[in-house]
């Protein structure tokens, strides 16, 4: 029963963070002791591949082991360090120029059908999926990306990775890409997250 709980919530807190432009971490001895905790940065950072601010909140914190290969190279911010409200003021900064450079490339959501095929790439790119995946489906604009989907989310997404499997492996075999459930998923959720922001539209 521990173990189904878990897997429960690791599911849900694995599609939040697949749907969010920033991750911010709270670093605290606490975080480092956390297998929870180390599983989700392990994963925003090594899987996705998406943007995250490390937030200190103790300013005598030093930063060792698996963490501090995780994080060596990110945005951080200290909170003991300066005055509060100036530490707050600098983090919005920070959030702001994080999500401008994440979402520069890429028009509103809610322009999606008049996305260009370059546009409909850079979507790909910036939920960190499979570029393979764009050449496979080859959308020629944000039309036809939403159109297929509405398609796709009207059934279970494991008929559709069973119907493409195949195919996508056979014209990626050169190159040995392979498509797994894990990948096809974070398309899917993608999608979704789509969608949803554009209930509009569709």
């Amino acid at each position: 029963m521990y173990f189904l709980l878990n897997s429960y919530l690791w599911k849900e807190i694995s599609q939040t963070i697949e749907q969010t432009d920033l991750v911010l971490f709270i670093i605290s001895n606490n975080f480092f002791n956390s297998k929870s905790c180390r599983q989700e940065l392990i994963y925003v950072t090594n899987t996705l591949k998406k943007p995250f601010i490390s937030v200190f909140i103790n300013g005598n914190y030093q930063v060792t082991g698996w963490l501090k290969s995780q994080i060596s190279e990110s945005k951080y911010i200290h909170f003991e360090e300066k005055d509060f409200l100036d530490t707050c003021n600098e983090l919005l900064s920070l959030i702001k120029q994080s999500l401008s450079i994440n979402m520069s490339l890429v028009k509103n959501t809610s322009d999606v059908k008049q996305w260009n095929e370059k546009e409909v790439k850079q979507w790909f790119n910036n939920n960190n999926l499979m570029s393979e995946l764009h050449g496979f489906y080859q959308f020629q604009n944000g039309n036809e990306l939403l159109l297929y989907t509405q398609a796709i989310l009207t059934f279970s997404w494991t008929k559709e990775y069973e119907r493409i499997k195949i195919r996508f492996e056979e014209k990626f075999k050169q190159q040995q890409q392979y498509l797994s459930p894990h990948e096809f998923l974070k398309f899917i959720n993608a999608l979704k997250h789509l969608k949803n922001k554009n209930l509009s539209s569709i």
